[in-house]
């Protein structure tokens, strides 16, 4: 009896995930799972990674292969960071006789190279990434998932250009900047500035500068300081003290080291330290305490000192040391405040240290930043993930409707309306883009909103209006009835068929994932999609 064998090779999808960030991202915290391999597709962002002590120069628009074991770190920089891990398995299938079987074996092979994989088109390869991601979200997705891997993987064979393991400029320029970030990296205790570092990349400081900020989006000192600070909270995370991080780092005072570290991070060292039990307290208009709440933590306080529109001024200073007050007596290690408490922080700083989250358009910024200042950036990845994979779900139930609704949002206020447009808020895009949702005529597309009075009411065209009220003052009242009794109002789908809704406060609900979560279920509700 001849015993027949044939050899196949099959690629099967185990995980996606996508990552944003603003300014730089810290690669070392993936936790990358070694049994599977993984491609590494930066869609925006510039920096360096090293994979198995191989450093690479990262831009826009490149893949990476990560055969299974590999150890990655790096940082990327760019105002608007984002890239997508994708995690999969190489099966080897055998048939002997009329049997096939199969057994995991290593995916680096002609076909896959480890690191940077050099295509012909950079750019045709992202959309498919984005599919994958969008198709993972939804239920029932496997078959799916892997079909779309599948022809990723054919367009990266058919797209590769002449295969190469280690990406390179050819250019002596571009090597002397990665040989003077080896040294940085290498080095880190050792004191260094731009003409000792321009000395090792063999050019003229100026030139080293500029060719820096071209290859990395970011200064060479800057850099070095972003390296330190990323091994600095490492170091931190072993409980060694700060004089001796700052000793191992290159500095010569702990209090510049402390200083430098709270710039970066928004914490001092020694809050850092101890972050997963801090005392948190929260002041803010927009409900961050969600935020922790979503990530496991539940603050000793909650404040909210901002000066709203109709508070007269002396029942706002009563308010106002009432709350300070209680701030005090629930003595926090930690006070996060939102942008509209920057104002605050000489109070703020007296009664314990205080982190400002900046004023950022994506909800999910804030949300990462604040999971950093409390050693949860796992969690927050996952409360993400699981939030993205809902929406998507929901989009699909709402594109199988035999007619989408158009939507618009207003808000009335005291003597005029705001119309929401489609953009440049994250309850824009939640509505407009992430649940796909058609917006009515005169919705602005390119503006977060619109402001407009009564008298100039357009022809929304909606056959769902959601109306957001700003109080239930006799001002913003009037300002509703002026709009009611205009001509087009009763020209309004929505209003003819009674489906103009009075909603809570969803501009600021869609900064959490709790409330965003409670968005898309009056969503579901309003559009009776059980």
């Amino acid at each position: 009896m001849t015993l027949h064998i044939q050899n196949e090779q099959l690629y099967l999808f185990s995980t996606i995930h996508y990552y944003q960030h603003r300014e730089s991202a810290d690669l070392n915290k993936m936790g990358l799972n070694e049994a599977v391999s993984h491609f590494l597709f930066v869609a925006s962002g510039k920096g360096t990674i090293e994979m198995d002590e191989t450093i690479y120069s990262v831009e826009s628009l490149q893949l990476y292969f990560l055969p299974e074991g590999t150890a990655l770190q790096g940082m990327l920089f760019g105002h608007h960071i984002q890239y997508y891990i994708i995690g999969f398995q190489m099966i080897s299938l055998s048939k002997q006789g009329n049997q096939w079987i199969g057994e995991q074996s290593a995916a680096n092979s002609g076909l896959l190279l480890a690191g940077y994989i050099e295509l012909q088109d950079n750019t045709s390869i992202h959309p498919e990434i984005k599919n994958l991601y969008e198709t993972n979200l939804l239920p029932n997705n496997r078959t799916h998932s892997n079909l779309i891997l599948q022809k990723l993987l054919l367009d990266i064979h058919n797209q590769r250009a002449i295969p190469t393991e280690i990406h390179s400029d050819s250019t002596p320029k571009w090597n002397g900047i990665e040989e003077s970030i080896h040294y940085m990296q290498a080095n880190l205790s050792k004191k260094m500035d731009r003409d000792s570092l321009a000395a090792i990349a063999k050019l003229t400081p100026s030139s080293y500068c500029r060719s820096f900020k071209k290859a990395k989006g970011v200064a060479p000192m800057d850099y070095l300081t972003h390296i330190r600070m990323e091994q600095a909270k490492l170091l931190l995370s072993t409980g060694i003290t700060c004089k001796q991080v700052a000793y191992r780092l290159g500095y010569v005072s702990e209090y510049y080291f402390s200083r430098v570290f709270k710039k970066m991070t928004g914490l001092p060292p020694t809050i850092y330290m101890k972050r997963d039990h801090s005392r948190i307290a929260v002041a803010s208009r927009f409900g961050i305490h969600l935020n922790l709440e979503s990530l496991g933590i539940e603050p000793v306080v909650v404040i909210d000192c901002y000066h709203h529109p109709g508070i007269e001024q002396e029942d706002y200073n009563r308010r106002l040391m009432s709350q300070l007050e209680e701030l005090k007596a629930a003595q926090p290690d930690l006070i996060i405040g939102d942008y509209s408490h920057a104002s605050f922080s000489e109070p703020f700083k007296r009664i314990a240290s205080t982190a400002f989250l900046n004023y950022d358009l994506d909800w999910v910024v804030p949300h990462r930043k604040i999971a950093e200042l409390v050693g949860r950036e796992k969690e927050a990845q996952k409360v993400i993930e699981d939030l993205d994979e809902r929406i998507a779900q929901v989009k699909q139930r709402i594109k199988a409707m035999d007619a989408p609704p158009r939507v618009v949002v207003m808000q009335i206020m005291g003597d005029h309306f705001y119309l929401q447009g489609v953009n440049n808020h994250p309850l824009n895009k939640l509505l407009y883009t992430e649940l796909g949702l058609l917006p009515g005529k005169h919705v602005p597309k390119h503006k977060m909103r619109m402001e407009l009075y009564p008298t100039h009411l357009p022809d929304v065209e909606a056959d769902q209006l959601w109306i957001r009220l700003y109080s239930d003052t006799a001002d913003v009242m009037q300002t509703l009835q002026r709009m009611q009794e205009q001509p087009h109002w009763s020209n309004i789908a929505a209003v003819r068929n009674d489906q103009a809704h009075f909603i809570n406060n969803w501009l600021i609900m869609s900064w959490t994932p709790q409330g965003r979560s409670q968005i898309v279920d009056e969503v579901m509700a309003y559009l009776k999609i059980v």
